[in-house]
């Protein structure tokens, strides 16, 4: 029977430690859920070590899964928490170095701006921009897709990939500036 697009005897399998379940799972959103840990986090070992914590709390915490609501969903929230822990817990700053181009030092130290940014930071900065802007930005600069690639995926040509990511560089900048100024 599938309760929300899921098979609830797999998930019946998976609370009963059902090695094989387990693994039918972990492979079903290890496909699912991988490139949105890639959106945030660069190195190929830390992506794997937030995926495998989220999915390791999934299990330890399957029980608490009362059926109501989207079981995606539910688990898409407890990998998504794993991957914020891990920004808090090794207290990660974000590098986006394709921006040093507009920085130009602008905090006065000779240091990027760029270099003390946080995790949170760079996300409240990226919902400012237009979201077809934000949208090629993210698979660009944090998902790693050529600008061939993401012409295919998205039906656009490569010139307006580039002008996409080239204008979000260019107001994140201006946003920085701006808020930086502020500050001082």
């Amino acid at each position: 029977m599938k309760d929300n697009g899921f098979d609830i005897g797999l998930i019946d399998a998976c609370r009963s430690n059902d090695r094989k379940a387990q693994e039918k799972l972990y492979r079903y959103f290890f496909a699912k859920l991988l490139p949105m840990i890639r959106r945030y986090a660069i190195n190929e070992d830390d992506i794997i070590s937030i995926f495998n914590d989220g999915m390791l709390k999934v299990f330890t915490q399957l029980d608490s899964f009362t059926g109501k609501g989207n079981f995606e969903g539910w688990v898409r929230k407890i990998v998504l928490n794993s991957l914020y822990n891990y920004f808090r817990k090794y207290n990660i700053k974000v590098k986006i170095f394709e921006l040093h181009d507009y920085d130009k030092s602008l905090n006065g130290s000779g240091t990027s701006v760029l270099d003390d940014m946080y995790y949170e930071d760079l996300l409240k900065y990226l919902n400012i921009l237009p979201k077809r802007s934000s949208e090629i930005f993210r698979m660009y600069v944090l998902d790693g897709y050529t600008h061939k690639e993401i012409a295919v995926k998205l039906d656009i040509s490569e010139g307006t990939s580039k002008w996409h990511v080239f204008k979000a560089k260019e107001q994140l900048a201006k946003t920085i500036k701006l808020n930086i100024a502020g500050y001082e």
